[in-house]
């Protein structure tokens, strides 16, 4: 009777332990597959890269996508009176992508500082309740 409670004691441990591995790989399969922080880290710890990287796949599909959406231009259109050069439809969606994009990376470090901004200006505000020292006079 002895011998089968060792033996079922064992079996249990060995079972705490495959469970315990099983757990660990689990977490880690779990961990490759979050693909929304992995690449949050990487665009933290390589912003120059992303950022040229963005930028050229930008210029690039725009290249792309003006190409097959350029039309023919008729041959008896008149040249413009003004000197002034005109903005065509494929440029003005440029600046405002580039704009939510750098908006999209200046993000976190603008709330960081507001952060930091908003503890010091509570940090030298006197505490509700206490009348403001009289030494500035």
């Amino acid at each position: 009777m002895v011998e089968i409670d060792h033996r079922k004691a064992t079996l249990i441990a060995e079972l705490e332990v495959s469970r315990g591995e099983i757990r660990n790989g689990f977490r880690s399969v779990e961990a490759q597959l979050d693909v929304p922080s992995r690449v949050r880290a990487s665009v933290r710890k390589n912003t120059g890269l992303w950022l040229s990287l963005a930028a050229a796949g930008g210029w690039l599909l725009s290249k792309v996508f003006i190409s097959r959406l350029a039309r023919p231009v008729p041959e008896a259109m008149p040249a413009p009176s003004s000197s002034r050069r005109r903005i065509g439809p494929a440029t003005r969606g440029v600046f405002p992508a580039l704009l939510r994009l750098g908006f999209d990376f200046i993000k976190p470090v603008l709330l960081e500082w507001m952060a930091q901004s908003a503890s010091s200006f509570l940090a030298q505000r006197p505490a509700s309740g206490q009348k403001p020292s009289s030494d500035a006079k």
